[in-house]
């Protein structure tokens, strides 16, 4: 049914539509305060880290134009790139290659680091320059990367676009770039799943799907679907058929509306500033100069921590059946928002990288 149809149908007889619903938080992904219970590793500005990753038995963070070990104290710079670092790829002892990281830098591709601070050049295929949103090493050294989207680097323009399934799906094999699948809903998150396949992501989707290897191109069957946010990276877990995974954004109803309506979004973008779009985002700079957007208002002088949100924080725990085992949140009171990573070490130790809050953290133990 198209959307003016629906509308007339709501109009005349408003029990006959229905809008697709948000799935609440329940279960293994009940709210909780762990995030912001969570110890304190390091802290930078907001917005100023994206990713983790191993290196050699070492936390690596990326930091603006910076590649940084995590040490006792908060972060030790140890290389510079040429230009913003974002997604990494911890590469181990394979086909002869000391352990590494593969890093994708904003208008330059991907290029390799050692554990010396030694930079070579991966790819600088057109494809790989922006917007790379996730990457991860298969057993043959061979890469999986995700690409957002090819007309935007914006997720929350990406979001609000009339065509918002624009996103790649590569394979980076010695250089040579090979596309897997495309026109996907901004592929967020890839992770090998140990089984001849691996897990996609596709934020704006809502979805977290297994594909296989073999036939890397075709839809693959959900494993998480119609999520209550919009997911991100995935990484392996400490115990074998289990990942984490980053939710870097939730879902509102506010923002639905809005999507199910073209006349109105298409007037909020061409009317109103980024800042001010009723969508979700990692962190609100200016509290007092933000509207009064989603219900998330102030009531005697606190919000409430089940207040609607334009910011959230949340990483999760799933196994190969798709139930989510534990989760960790940051609710609208809260302030370790926007959750953009998440590396479990060795069994028990998380760490967890919060691009709005701009810290580092360790999460603790599930009461």
């Amino acid at each position: 049914m198209s959307r003016w149809r629906r509308d007339l149908l709501e109009l005349i007889s408003p029990g006959r539509v229905r809008r697709k619903a948000i799935p609440p938080l329940e279960a293994g992904l009940r709210p909780n305060t762990r995030l912001d219970e969570a110890t304190v590793l390091a802290a930078l500005h907001p917005m100023g880290l994206d990713d983790v990753a191993m290196l050699e038995g070492q936390v690596v963070v990326s930091t603006g134009g910076f590649l940084s070990w995590l040490v006792e104290d908060g972060l030790q710079t140890f290389v510079e790139l040429p230009g913003t670092a974002g997604a990494l790829a911890s590469r181990g002892d394979t086909a002869g290659r000391a352990g590494s990281i593969v890093v994708a830098v904003e208008g330059h591709g991907l290029v390799e680091v050692t554990k010396d601070g030694s930079v070579s050049v991966v790819s600088q295929d057109p494809r790989l320059t922006s917007c790379v949103t996730a990457i991860t090493a298969l057993d043959d050294g061979s890469l999986l990367v995700c690409v957002g989207s090819t007309t935007t680097d914006d997720w929350a323009r990406n979001l609000m676009a009339e065509n918002l399934a624009t996103g790649l799906l590569l394979r980076v094999v010695d250089g040579r770039v090979e596309e897997l699948d495309r026109n996907l809903a901004w592929p967020s998150g890839v992770c090998a799943d140990g089984d001849s396949g691996f897990l996609l992501a596709t934020s704006v989707g809502h979805r977290i799907e297994r594909r296989s290897l073999a036939d890397p191109g075709r839809r693959g069957k959900p494993l998480l679907d119609n999520l209550p946010g919009y997911p991100g990276r995935i990484t392996p877990a400490s115990q074998p058929g289990e990942w984490w995974v980053a939710m870097p954004y939730l879902r509102n109803r506010a923002t639905e509306l809005i999507l199910e309506h073209d006349d109105v979004r298409s007037e909020m973008v061409s009317r109103t500033e980024p800042e001010s779009w009723l969508v979700p985002c990692l962190a609100i700079e200016n509290l007092y100069r933000t509207p009064l957007q989603v219900g998330a208002i102030r009531v005697l002088g606190e919000i409430k921590p089940w207040a609607p949100t334009r910011t959230y924080g949340l990483a999760f725990r799933v196994n190969a059946e798709g139930r989510v085992l534990e989760s960790a949140h940051s609710r609208a009171d809260g302030r370790m928002h926007g959750v953009t990573a998440v590396l479990e070490r060795e069994p028990g130790s998380v760490v967890v990288a919060c691009r709005g809050a701009g810290n580092v953290l360790m999460l603790g133990a599930d009461h």
